[in-house]
């Protein structure tokens, strides 16, 4: 991406807010953005509060950037880092550094946001790590348990954060996705789920999903967990969620297998209508021995977008979810 467009994501982070408001005609957006395997998510407030959760793996900032300027004209309010895996977080950190990939110049990303993420702890040691040290020393704020933004009329819930949750009950983690600081989103009788790469008891990991599931309730909207990963989307959790639509970013014919034939199974028996960023896997290999069996009804391959309201209606990629 040429370096102008990055300086006019810088000054249009820095404006002030368009008008607007959380009435019942009021619409909030949610834009699971494509970039391949990995995950990054924009949700819009009424009046334009923009919150960036991720973005993505290496090579994947451009991405980041288009989708910044298209959705939110350039204004980014918020920046959350739900964990520190190179696939949320990589694209991210280059995003934020801008094009000359140094902190504190011109063109830095969203250099007016304020900056989100569960309390470096300094055992992450890679290099995406470091870049997100240089870019958020000094700016970044530890999330809370039931700590919230507004989005103009819409808030953002802090339900989960290195295994803790609102009411004071505490999952011991056991591994950096479990770790995942997760949102639930409400506008009106709309609500929504984002929770990074939350587990969910699968393959030996700890079950932060069942309890954050049973403390949210029924949610409308379910960003799948660790991009439909076995590890996540637990029975349990599905059963109280019992979402209308369910979105999965996951990158076609990624090396890890996402999402999941089982997971895939439990979101069928759940009912939600399905989107995905990617196809998963389109051909089996020695890794990958099946290919995903995605419901006729599923919408995949690209960006989605949803739109809700106060009054509980949704849109997907503009179909009416009922």
């Amino acid at each position: 991406m040429k370096r102008g467009v990055w300086l006019a994501l810088c000054a249009a982070s820095c404006q002030p807010p368009p008008p607007g408001g959380g009435g019942s005609g009021a619409e909030l957006r949610i834009i699971a953005v494509d970039v391949g395997q990995g995950d990054c998510t924009l949700v819009i407030g009424p009046d334009g509060t923009t919150v960036l959760i991720d973005g993505g793996g290496i090579g994947r900032a451009d991405a980041v950037a288009a989708a910044v300027m298209e959705e939110s004209k350039g204004r980014v309010d918020h920046v959350v880092v739900t964990h520190y895996d190179a696939d949320h977080l990589a694209g991210l950190a280059d995003f934020m550094l801008g094009p000359d990939r140094l902190a504190n110049t011109a063109d830095d990303g969203a250099p007016g946001a304020a900056l989100w993420d569960y309390g470096d702890d300094h055992t992450c040691t890679s290099q995406t790590c470091e870049k997100w040290r240089q870019v958020s020393r000094g700016r970044v704020s530890v999330m809370e348990p039931g700590q919230e933004l507004q989005l103009g009329g819409v808030t953002m819930t802090c339900v989960a954060v290195n295994g803790a949750l609102p009411d004071g009950s505490h999952v011991t983690t056991t591994d950096e996705n479990s770790r995942s600081v997760a949102f639930l989103v409400e506008h009106g009788d709309f609500r929504a789920f984002l929770g990074g790469d939350l587990t969910g008891g699968g393959e030996g990991t700890a079950d932060v999903e069942t309890p954050v599931a049973r403390y949210t309730g029924r949610v409308d909207l379910l960003k799948v967990d660790h991009h439909g990963s076995l590890t996540s989307t637990a029975t349990p959790a599905l059963a109280a969620w019992t979402p209308r639509a369910a979105v999965i970013s996951a990158g076609t014919d990624n090396t890890y297998c996402h999402p999941s034939p089982t997971v895939m199974q439990r979101l069928e028996q759940s009912g939600p209508l399905l989107f995905a960023t990617g196809e998963g896997i389109t051909a089996t290999t020695s890794r990958c021995t099946a290919v995903t069996p995605w419901p006729p009804d599923s919408v995949r391959g690209s960006t989605v977008r949803v739109s809700a309201w106060a009054d509980g209606r949704m849109e997907v990629d503009g179909l009416a979810v009922p």
